[in-house]
Order: C-alpha cells, then sequence, then structure tokens
C-alpha cells in the first residue's frame, strides 16, 4: 500500500512537472531572471554618459518555469535587444517602455498580434535632458507565434528585418506599406491570400510560400 501511494505520489509530481514544462502554467519576470539574463554593460544609447545593460535573454526551451508577463523589463529602459523565445507571452506591451530597442526576438509564443508595443513611454530622462525619441526597433522575430492581427507598423519606420513565418495572418499585407526600409520579410507558412502592401518597398528577401495566395501584385 505504501509502495503503492509513493508511485501515485510520484506520478503525480511528474504530472505537475510536465504541465510546467510544456506551457500550461506561466508566471511573471521576477529578479532572478534579470540578474541572469542581463548582459552587455555598456553607454547609454545616444548620449552615452552613463553605464547601463543592454541586452537581455530569456529563452525557455522545455526547462520549465515560462513567462507570460514582462513587467520587470520596465524598470531597464535602455535595453536594446532581448530575446524572450520558447515562453508563453500573449502580449509584448511592457516592451513600449523600451524606447531603445532596436532587436526583439521573441519566437515560439502565445502573441496574437502584431506588432503591439510602439514608443508609448514618456520621454526618457537621462541628467535632466529629456530625450524625444521614436522607435529604433530594426529587427523583430515574432515566427511561430498565434498572430492573427498584424497593426499598422508606421510607428517603426527603420524596421528592416521582420520574421512572421509560422503564424495565422489571413488577408494581405497592407499595413506593412509604410515600412519603407524593410529589407528581408519573411511570412512563410500563413493563410494569406495576397501580398497587397509590398507592392512599393525595395525588399531584397522575401519569403511567402506555404500561403493560399489567389492575387500577386506587379
Amino acid at each position: 500500500v505504501v509502495a503503492q501511494k509513493l508511485q501515485a505520489g510520484f506520478r503525480g509530481l511528474m504530472g505537475r512537472r510536465q504541465v510546467s514544462i510544456l506551457g500550461g502554467i506561466g508566471r511573471s519576470l521576477q529578479k532572478h531572471d534579470m540578474l541572469n539574463g542581463l548582459s552587455n554593460l555598456g553607454r547609454t544609447p545616444f548620449t552615452g554618459r552613463n553605464h547601463a545593460y543592454l541586452s537581455f535573454t530569456r529563452r525557455n526551451e522545455g526547462l520549465g518555469g515560462r513567462l507570460d508577463a514582462l513587467r520587470l523589463l520596465e524598470s531597464f529602459p535602455f535595453l536594446t535587444s532581448v530575446d524572450l523565445s520558447y515562453n508563453q507571452l500573449n502580449n509584448l506591451t511592457s516592451l513600449s517602455q523600451l524606447p531603445f530597442l532596436s532587436t526583439v526576438t521573441v519566437h515560439h509564443n502565445n502573441i496574437p498580434t502584431a506588432v503591439d508595443f510602439s514608443r508609448a513611454a514618456p520621454p526618457v530622462a537621462e541628467n535632466n535632458a529629456d530625450m524625444q525619441v521614436g522607435s529604433c526597433l530594426k529587427s523583430l522575430d515574432l515566427s511561430h507565434n498565434a498572430v492573427e492581427v498584424l497593426l499598422d507598423l508606421h510607428t517603426h519606420p527603420y524596421l528592416t528585418h521582420l520574421n512572421l513565418s509560422q503564424n495565422k495572418l489571413q488577408g494581405d499585407l497592407t499595413p506593412m506599406s509604410s515600412c519603407r526600409h524593410l529589407r528581408v520579410l519573411d511570412v512563410s507558412m500563413n493563410s494569406l491570400t495576397s501580398d497587397r502592401g509590398l507592392a512599393h518597398l525595395q525588399i531584397e528577401t522575401l519569403n511567402l510560400s506555404g500561403n493560399q495566395l489567389t492575387v500577386l501584385q506587379d
């Protein structure tokens, strides 16, 4: 009887562990995540007057404890690069508080909307000098998510690399029409029916494979 109870308890423990690993339970970003993930200590963007951490990485590739909230990131406004792949994120609104971001890697999450963050934060004050800057985003990887809604990308005018492969996009790509600096675009493995929105862009590398295209612009 004791052995049976021990086996049952072990199976229950392993079951809970598997749920955590496979993505049943998410959690918020914690201080120890920040301590382990911050890197690239350098001078603050634009002014270079002070030093700050510029990069943050918190991937979770089957190790358990996947993230579903990023509020703590807002305390590090000088980050220029974040990698939050393999978590349970369903929005990126906290990134609006990071006006100097140039590279965002968030593949393998549960994000339904692209792009739901922009330079919405108040000006960053450094040494009492308010800095009015727009979005600095240049590279965004949202592949392997659940993106169904593509917002107008005019708030990210300097975007050059965009990966939206393996999502749930439908219709066309009109929201990208304002991305005049876009050079590399991957929207493969979606349900797009038209490439409308790309005609006037100078894209050098384009992947439209695995869609349901019925309308192609010249």
